[in-house]
């Protein structure tokens, strides 16, 4: 972070009551500025077209499997759990490339088309970095209400599908946990840890989902930016 950014980030933190109201886009962009920065920069970023990423899934019933997941840029999707491939009738995943989308034994439902949310939400998913595009992706943006600034900040995204609620962390500028709400008022949670780097950027290397009835957790053993991804692998399996 530049001698410019940081005073600005200082004078705007130190000038913020405990208690404030919803505050401006320009705040968020301040968020923004100092999560790219955390990571690794924005050439860093920018740099990115693609992530793959291998480790254990394991669903809290216990059902612990492989898992491998794809990103493509700017919108391609894809995760395969378990030992057999995706077209195998025991594989499971879910995909999307951009356009259309598929879940196979994801939720114990055979393979079945995704919905327009979903497709939209499994895009956002294609994004390794999405906090550091919350300006220009969210319909609106504002940072709410501090009750203790030593929890770090919440960046409010509204979204055509619903709320994301994105904590920042005030020591790090990482992004710790992710509250999304539906239309619908399902919510789900998704908790960033263990950063680690990964080819020179910041990365969280375990993600715990909660869900309503549920809690999911991905543990990657390895991350790597850039590599070649087939694009057969966002491909809808047969039935």
């Amino acid at each position: 972070m530049n001698n410019a950014m940081s005073v600005l980030l200082a004078l705007s933190l130190a000038t913020l009551p405990p208690q404030s109201p919803t505050s401006s886009r320009a705040e968020a962009e301040i968020m923004v500025a100092r999560y790219v920065t955390a990571v690794g920069g924005p050439a860093a970023i920018a740099a990115i077209a693609s992530r793959v990423t291998r480790g254990m899934f394991d669903n809290g019933r216990g059902m612990v499997e492989p898992f491998v997941t794809f990103v493509k840029a700017p919108d391609h999707f894809a995760t395969h759990i378990g030992r057999k491939e995706i077209g195998d009738a025991g594989g499971s995943g879910r995909a999307s490339d951009g356009r259309i989308g598929w879940d196979k034994n994801f939720v114990g439902t055979g393979l079945r088309d995704l919905s327009a949310s979903e497709i939209a939400e499994v895009r956002r998913s294609a994004d390794p970095f999405r906090p550091a595009h919350l300006v220009s992706t969210c319909t609106t943006v504002a940072v709410e209400e501090r009750r203790d600034p030593a929890t770090g900040q919440v960046l409010r995204c509204e979204l055509p599908e619903g709320t994301e609620r994105w904590s920042f962390n005030a020591a790090t500028g990482l992004v710790d946990r992710l509250d999304i709400t539906s239309r619908a008022g399902r919510v789900t949670t998704i908790f960033y840890e263990d950063y680690r780097r990964a080819d020179g950027v910041l990365t969280p290397f375990r993600e715990r989902i909660v869900l309503p009835g549920a809690k999911i957790t991905y543990a990657a053993s390895s991350i790597r930016f850039n590599e070649v991804v087939p694009d057969d692998v966002f491909a809808r399996p047969a039935r």
